[in-house]
Protein backbone atom coordinates (compact mmCIF):
# COMPACT_ATOMS: atom_id res chain seq x y z
CA UNK A 1 0.00 0.00 0.00
CA UNK A 2 1.40 3.24 -0.60
CA UNK A 3 0.95 6.40 1.96
CA UNK A 4 -1.52 9.11 0.77
CA UNK A 5 0.25 12.36 1.62
CA UNK A 6 -2.69 14.32 4.19
CA UNK A 7 -1.20 18.17 3.63
CA UNK A 8 -3.77 20.38 1.85
CA UNK A 9 -0.77 22.71 0.94
CA UNK A 10 0.68 19.07 -1.14
CA UNK A 11 -2.40 17.88 -3.47
CA UNK A 12 -0.15 16.32 -5.45
CA UNK A 13 3.33 15.12 -4.73
CA UNK A 14 6.43 15.80 -7.74
CA UNK A 15 5.97 11.76 -8.55
CA UNK A 16 4.70 9.35 -6.52
CA UNK A 17 7.24 7.36 -3.95
CA UNK A 18 7.22 3.95 -3.99
CA UNK A 19 10.06 2.99 -1.72
CA UNK A 20 9.55 5.05 0.98
CA UNK A 21 6.42 2.82 2.06
CA UNK A 22 7.18 -0.29 1.15
CA UNK A 23 11.16 -1.11 1.66
CA UNK A 24 12.85 -3.06 4.06
CA UNK A 25 16.62 -2.96 3.87
CA UNK A 26 17.82 -6.20 2.71
CA UNK A 27 21.62 -7.95 3.06
CA UNK A 28 22.56 -6.28 0.06
CA UNK A 29 23.60 -3.51 1.96
CA UNK A 30 25.79 -5.51 4.59
CA UNK A 31 29.62 -3.73 4.25
CA UNK A 32 28.16 -1.05 2.02
CA UNK A 33 26.60 1.55 4.96
CA UNK A 34 26.72 -0.95 8.04
CA UNK A 35 28.91 -3.92 9.16
CA UNK A 36 27.51 -6.90 11.46
CA UNK A 37 23.69 -6.21 9.86
CA UNK A 38 20.50 -7.77 11.18
CA UNK A 39 18.12 -5.39 10.24
CA UNK A 40 16.42 -2.16 10.17
CA UNK A 41 15.15 0.37 11.85
CA UNK A 42 11.53 2.17 10.93
CA UNK A 43 11.69 6.02 11.12
CA UNK A 44 8.08 7.92 10.20
CA UNK A 45 8.66 9.95 7.79
CA UNK A 46 6.08 12.95 7.17
CA UNK A 47 6.00 16.17 4.56
CA UNK A 48 6.11 19.45 5.27
CA UNK A 49 5.47 22.65 3.17
CA UNK A 50 6.40 23.83 0.19
CA UNK A 51 8.16 26.87 0.55
CA UNK A 52 9.35 28.68 -2.47
CA UNK A 53 13.08 29.71 -3.26
CA UNK A 54 13.74 32.59 -5.57
CA UNK A 55 15.28 31.61 -8.76
CA UNK A 56 15.57 27.56 -7.30
CA UNK A 57 11.56 26.11 -7.42
CA UNK A 58 8.97 25.24 -5.07
CA UNK A 59 10.20 22.34 -2.69
CA UNK A 60 8.68 20.28 -0.44
CA UNK A 61 10.28 19.40 3.21
CA UNK A 62 10.79 15.44 4.26
CA UNK A 63 11.62 14.86 7.79
CA UNK A 64 11.70 11.77 9.83
CA UNK A 65 11.14 11.48 13.24
CA UNK A 66 9.43 10.28 16.39
CA UNK A 67 8.92 13.81 17.89
CA UNK A 68 4.88 14.37 17.43
CA UNK A 69 4.46 17.24 16.88
CA UNK A 70 7.34 18.07 15.07
CA UNK A 71 6.47 18.17 11.38
CA UNK A 72 3.12 19.76 12.31
CA UNK A 73 5.37 22.74 13.71
CA UNK A 74 7.19 23.22 10.88
CA UNK A 75 4.44 23.17 8.29
CA UNK A 76 3.12 26.23 10.50
CA UNK A 77 6.20 27.94 10.66
CA UNK A 78 6.64 27.32 6.32
CA UNK A 79 3.30 28.51 6.11
CA UNK A 80 3.94 32.04 8.19
CA UNK A 81 6.87 32.05 5.71
CA UNK A 82 5.05 31.61 2.27
CA UNK A 83 2.92 34.83 3.51
CA UNK A 84 6.66 36.95 3.90
CA UNK A 85 6.84 40.13 2.00
CA UNK A 86 9.89 39.07 0.91
CA UNK A 87 12.27 35.89 1.33
CA UNK A 88 15.91 35.72 0.46
CA UNK A 89 18.02 32.95 1.22
CA UNK A 90 22.06 33.11 0.36
CA UNK A 91 24.16 29.48 0.09
CA UNK A 92 27.53 29.65 -0.18
CA UNK A 93 29.90 26.47 -0.25
CA UNK A 94 32.89 26.66 1.56
CA UNK A 95 34.25 22.87 0.97
CA UNK A 96 35.29 20.25 2.87
CA UNK A 97 38.11 20.00 5.46
CA UNK A 98 40.68 17.30 6.75
CA UNK A 99 43.12 18.04 9.69
CA UNK A 100 45.95 16.32 9.88
CA UNK A 101 48.85 16.76 12.11
CA UNK A 102 52.71 16.13 11.53
CA UNK A 103 55.78 15.81 14.08
CA UNK A 104 58.76 17.91 12.95
CA UNK A 105 62.29 18.00 14.07
CA UNK A 106 61.94 21.63 16.36
CA UNK A 107 60.50 24.77 15.47
CA UNK A 108 62.12 26.05 12.77
CA UNK A 109 61.65 23.05 10.68
CA UNK A 110 57.63 23.43 11.84
CA UNK A 111 57.78 26.74 10.69
CA UNK A 112 59.53 26.13 7.31
CA UNK A 113 57.46 23.37 6.12
CA UNK A 114 54.65 25.34 6.72
CA UNK A 115 55.93 27.72 4.23
CA UNK A 116 56.71 24.79 1.67
CA UNK A 117 53.37 22.77 1.89
CA UNK A 118 51.64 26.54 1.44
CA UNK A 119 53.75 27.19 -1.84
CA UNK A 120 56.32 25.06 -3.27
CA UNK A 121 54.26 21.90 -2.94
CA UNK A 122 51.24 22.93 -3.13
CA UNK A 123 51.49 21.61 -7.23
CA UNK A 124 52.03 18.41 -6.83
CA UNK A 125 49.35 17.96 -4.33
CA UNK A 126 46.80 19.52 -7.68
CA UNK A 127 48.82 16.89 -9.35
CA UNK A 128 47.91 13.89 -7.31
CA UNK A 129 44.46 14.94 -6.89
CA UNK A 130 44.05 14.96 -10.54
CA UNK A 131 45.46 11.56 -10.98
CA UNK A 132 43.23 10.52 -7.65
CA UNK A 133 39.46 11.77 -8.28
CA UNK A 134 38.11 13.96 -10.56
CA UNK A 135 35.43 14.70 -7.59
CA UNK A 136 37.72 16.58 -5.53
CA UNK A 137 39.83 19.75 -5.95
CA UNK A 138 41.87 21.64 -3.64
CA UNK A 139 40.55 24.97 -2.61
CA UNK A 140 43.02 26.15 0.39
CA UNK A 141 45.52 25.23 3.02
CA UNK A 142 45.82 26.54 6.40
CA UNK A 143 48.55 25.32 8.55
CA UNK A 144 49.11 26.04 12.20
CA UNK A 145 52.30 25.73 14.11
CA UNK A 146 52.44 24.09 17.68
CA UNK A 147 56.19 23.85 19.00
CA UNK A 148 57.26 20.86 16.76
CA UNK A 149 53.96 20.15 15.91
CA UNK A 150 52.66 21.41 12.64
CA UNK A 151 48.77 21.29 12.02
CA UNK A 152 47.60 21.51 8.30
CA UNK A 153 43.70 21.95 7.29
CA UNK A 154 42.94 21.39 3.64
CA UNK A 155 39.38 22.71 2.49
CA UNK A 156 38.62 20.93 -0.63
CA UNK A 157 35.59 20.82 -3.22
CA UNK A 158 34.17 17.71 -3.19
CA UNK A 159 31.29 18.31 -5.74
CA UNK A 160 28.18 17.02 -5.13
CA UNK A 161 28.89 14.74 -1.95
CA UNK A 162 29.02 15.70 1.68
CA UNK A 163 32.76 14.80 1.09
CA UNK A 164 34.40 13.56 4.55
CA UNK A 165 35.27 10.23 3.19
CA UNK A 166 36.37 11.98 0.20
CA UNK A 167 38.70 14.40 2.36
CA UNK A 168 40.27 11.73 4.16
CA UNK A 169 41.54 9.70 1.09
CA UNK A 170 42.48 12.97 -0.60
CA UNK A 171 44.43 13.88 2.86
CA UNK A 172 45.89 10.64 3.34
CA UNK A 173 47.86 11.06 -0.41
CA UNK A 174 48.56 14.90 0.01
CA UNK A 175 50.35 13.92 3.48
CA UNK A 176 52.20 10.75 1.80
CA UNK A 177 54.17 13.75 -0.54
CA UNK A 178 54.60 15.70 3.11
CA UNK A 179 56.21 12.89 4.42
CA UNK A 180 58.36 12.21 1.29
CA UNK A 181 59.11 15.71 0.41
CA UNK A 182 59.27 17.60 4.16
CA UNK A 183 60.80 14.31 6.29
CA UNK A 184 57.59 15.12 8.51
CA UNK A 185 55.84 12.15 10.44
CA UNK A 186 51.93 12.33 10.59
CA UNK A 187 50.67 11.58 13.66
CA UNK A 188 47.26 11.29 12.58
CA UNK A 189 44.88 12.38 9.53
CA UNK A 190 42.48 13.74 11.67
CA UNK A 191 43.68 16.09 14.60
CA UNK A 192 40.69 17.80 15.43
CA UNK A 193 41.84 20.44 13.23
CA UNK A 194 39.18 20.36 10.60
CA UNK A 195 37.08 19.93 12.40
CA UNK A 196 34.06 17.60 12.89
CA UNK A 197 31.50 16.00 14.81
CA UNK A 198 31.69 19.08 17.49
CA UNK A 199 31.59 22.36 18.19
CA UNK A 200 34.22 24.55 17.25
CA UNK A 201 34.29 28.75 16.85
CA UNK A 202 37.06 27.83 13.46
CA UNK A 203 33.35 26.42 11.61
CA UNK A 204 31.34 29.27 13.06
CA UNK A 205 33.71 32.15 11.54
CA UNK A 206 34.79 29.86 8.31
CA UNK A 207 32.49 27.29 7.48
CA UNK A 208 32.30 23.76 6.41
CA UNK A 209 30.35 22.75 3.77
CA UNK A 210 27.36 25.07 2.98
CA UNK A 211 27.29 28.09 4.85
CA UNK A 212 23.21 29.43 4.37
CA UNK A 213 21.98 32.73 5.21
CA UNK A 214 17.62 33.61 5.19
CA UNK A 215 16.20 36.39 5.89
CA UNK A 216 12.14 37.47 5.96
CA UNK A 217 9.72 39.79 6.93
CA UNK A 218 6.76 37.92 8.05
CA UNK A 219 3.72 40.69 8.13
CA UNK A 220 1.95 41.01 11.32
CA UNK A 221 -1.19 39.63 9.81
CA UNK A 222 0.48 36.27 9.50
CA UNK A 223 1.98 36.61 13.15
CA UNK A 224 -1.58 36.70 14.53
CA UNK A 225 -3.63 34.50 12.24
CA UNK A 226 -1.15 31.88 11.48
CA UNK A 227 1.23 31.78 14.30
CA UNK A 228 -1.44 32.85 16.95
CA UNK A 229 0.56 35.69 18.58
CA UNK A 230 1.39 39.15 18.55
CA UNK A 231 4.78 41.15 17.61
CA UNK A 232 5.83 42.15 21.09
CA UNK A 233 5.11 39.14 23.01
CA UNK A 234 7.35 37.41 19.91
CA UNK A 235 9.90 39.84 20.62
CA UNK A 236 9.99 39.73 23.91
CA UNK A 237 10.00 35.34 24.01
CA UNK A 238 13.04 35.60 21.54
CA UNK A 239 14.82 38.02 23.51
CA UNK A 240 14.55 36.61 26.90
CA UNK A 241 15.00 33.23 25.71
CA UNK A 242 17.71 33.13 22.64
CA UNK A 243 19.94 35.99 24.14
CA UNK A 244 19.61 36.46 27.93
CA UNK A 245 18.83 32.41 28.59
CA UNK A 246 21.76 31.35 26.03
CA UNK A 247 23.90 33.64 27.74
CA UNK A 248 23.22 33.07 31.71
CA UNK A 249 24.19 29.15 30.73
CA UNK A 250 27.43 29.97 28.59
CA UNK A 251 25.80 28.62 25.09
CA UNK A 252 27.11 29.32 21.98
CA UNK A 253 24.51 28.53 19.65
CA UNK A 254 21.76 31.47 19.66
CA UNK A 255 18.46 29.48 18.40
CA UNK A 256 15.21 27.50 20.05
CA UNK A 257 15.73 24.39 18.47
CA UNK A 258 17.80 23.90 15.43
CA UNK A 259 19.12 20.46 15.89
CA UNK A 260 15.24 18.95 15.94
CA UNK A 261 14.66 20.02 12.31
CA UNK A 262 18.47 19.20 11.47
CA UNK A 263 18.25 15.46 12.57
CA UNK A 264 14.62 15.07 11.24
CA UNK A 265 16.06 16.37 7.99
CA UNK A 266 19.10 14.40 7.66
CA UNK A 267 17.51 11.20 9.12
CA UNK A 268 15.04 11.69 6.01
CA UNK A 269 17.64 12.34 3.42
CA UNK A 270 20.56 9.95 4.40
CA UNK A 271 22.79 12.83 5.98
CA UNK A 272 25.73 11.86 8.36
CA UNK A 273 23.99 11.93 11.75
CA UNK A 274 26.50 12.67 13.86
CA UNK A 275 27.36 16.55 12.04
CA UNK A 276 24.37 17.11 14.23
CA UNK A 277 26.96 17.94 16.88
CA UNK A 278 28.81 20.91 14.55
CA UNK A 279 25.87 21.66 11.79
CA UNK A 280 23.38 23.07 14.57
CA UNK A 281 25.39 25.86 15.39
CA UNK A 282 23.07 28.70 14.41
CA UNK A 283 22.05 32.70 14.65
CA UNK A 284 18.43 32.89 15.02
CA UNK A 285 17.76 36.62 14.82
CA UNK A 286 14.21 38.70 15.33
CA UNK A 287 13.68 42.54 15.17
CA UNK A 288 10.41 44.75 14.61
CA UNK A 289 10.68 45.66 11.24
CA UNK A 290 7.54 48.46 11.27
CA UNK A 291 4.57 46.51 12.30
CA UNK A 292 6.06 43.29 10.62
CA UNK A 293 8.70 41.03 11.99
CA UNK A 294 12.41 40.98 10.83
CA UNK A 295 13.59 37.12 10.79
CA UNK A 296 17.28 36.10 9.74
CA UNK A 297 18.85 32.86 10.65
CA UNK A 298 22.71 32.00 9.48
CA UNK A 299 23.85 28.69 9.67
CA UNK A 300 28.02 28.61 9.53
CA UNK A 301 28.12 24.73 8.55
CA UNK A 302 25.98 22.27 6.90
CA UNK A 303 27.64 18.81 5.45
CA UNK A 304 25.07 17.75 3.44
CA UNK A 305 25.47 16.08 -0.11
CA UNK A 306 22.90 15.08 -2.68
CA UNK A 307 25.43 11.67 -2.82
CA UNK A 308 27.43 9.35 -1.45
CA UNK A 309 26.98 7.56 1.86
CA UNK A 310 24.03 7.23 3.56
CA UNK A 311 22.06 9.15 0.50
CA UNK A 312 21.94 5.57 -2.05
CA UNK A 313 19.80 3.85 0.54
CA UNK A 314 16.57 3.27 -1.48
CA UNK A 315 13.86 5.67 0.96
CA UNK A 316 16.41 8.17 1.86
CA UNK A 317 17.93 8.23 -2.21
CA UNK A 318 13.47 8.92 -2.83
CA UNK A 319 12.73 11.47 -0.04
CA UNK A 320 16.07 13.49 -1.58
CA UNK A 321 14.34 13.04 -5.34
CA UNK A 322 11.24 14.54 -3.60
CA UNK A 323 13.29 17.63 -2.67
CA UNK A 324 14.66 18.33 -5.86
CA UNK A 325 11.75 17.48 -8.00
CA UNK A 326 11.05 20.77 -7.16
CA UNK A 327 13.83 22.55 -8.58
CA UNK A 328 12.83 24.57 -11.85
CA UNK A 329 14.19 22.82 -15.23
CA UNK A 330 16.49 26.20 -15.72
CA UNK A 331 18.26 25.69 -12.52
CA UNK A 332 21.96 25.17 -13.25
CA UNK A 333 23.65 25.03 -9.78
CA UNK A 334 24.74 22.53 -7.04
CA UNK A 335 21.52 19.67 -5.90
CA UNK A 336 23.06 19.70 -2.64
CA UNK A 337 22.79 23.11 -2.17
CA UNK A 338 19.05 23.46 -2.73
CA UNK A 339 19.06 20.95 -0.16
CA UNK A 340 21.25 23.13 2.05
CA UNK A 341 18.47 25.75 1.81
CA UNK A 342 15.54 24.18 1.26
CA UNK A 343 16.58 22.73 5.36
CA UNK A 344 17.60 26.06 6.43
CA UNK A 345 13.76 27.35 5.25
CA UNK A 346 12.49 24.30 7.15
CA UNK A 347 14.34 25.29 10.17
CA UNK A 348 13.54 29.01 10.10
CA UNK A 349 9.81 27.71 9.83
CA UNK A 350 10.59 25.44 12.74
CA UNK A 351 12.15 28.79 15.17
CA UNK A 352 9.12 30.73 13.79
CA UNK A 353 6.43 28.18 15.23
CA UNK A 354 8.56 27.10 18.51
CA UNK A 355 8.97 30.85 19.49
CA UNK A 356 5.34 31.70 18.69
CA UNK A 357 3.86 28.58 20.78
CA UNK A 358 6.28 29.54 23.63
CA UNK A 359 5.52 33.19 23.43
CA UNK A 360 1.54 32.00 23.67
CA UNK A 361 2.19 29.00 26.57
CA UNK A 362 1.04 26.95 23.79
CA UNK A 363 3.92 24.30 23.72
CA UNK A 364 2.11 21.63 25.91
CA UNK A 365 -1.01 21.70 24.70
CA UNK A 366 -0.22 21.36 21.31
CA UNK A 367 1.60 18.22 21.91
CA UNK A 368 -0.91 16.81 24.11
CA UNK A 369 -3.52 17.56 21.47
CA UNK A 370 -1.38 16.39 18.04
CA UNK A 371 0.08 12.72 19.97
CA UNK A 372 -1.38 10.08 21.64
CA UNK A 373 0.23 10.04 24.42
CA UNK A 374 -1.78 11.78 26.58
CA UNK A 375 -4.71 10.48 24.78
CA UNK A 376 -7.21 7.73 26.90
Amino acid sequence: MVLKNNNSHLPSLPFQPQKISRTILGLEWQGKNIENMIGAIQVPLGLAGPIEIEGKGNFIVPLATTEGALVASVNRGLKALRQAKSLQIVSQYAGMTRGPVFVAPDLKAAFRAAEKIKTELRSKFVRRLKRLSQHTRLLKIQTQVLGRYLFVRFRFDTDEAMGMNMTTYATTALADIIETELGLRLTTISANFCPDKKFSFVNLFFGRGFQVWLEAIIPSLAINTILKTNLNDLLATYQQKIWYGTALVGGVSFNAHIANVLAAFYLATGQDLAHIADNSQAILVMEKRNKDLYLSLFLPSLNIGSVGGGTQLPTQKEAIELVLAGAKKSYRGRRSAILAEVLTAAMAGGELSLMAALATNTLACSHQKLTSYHQK
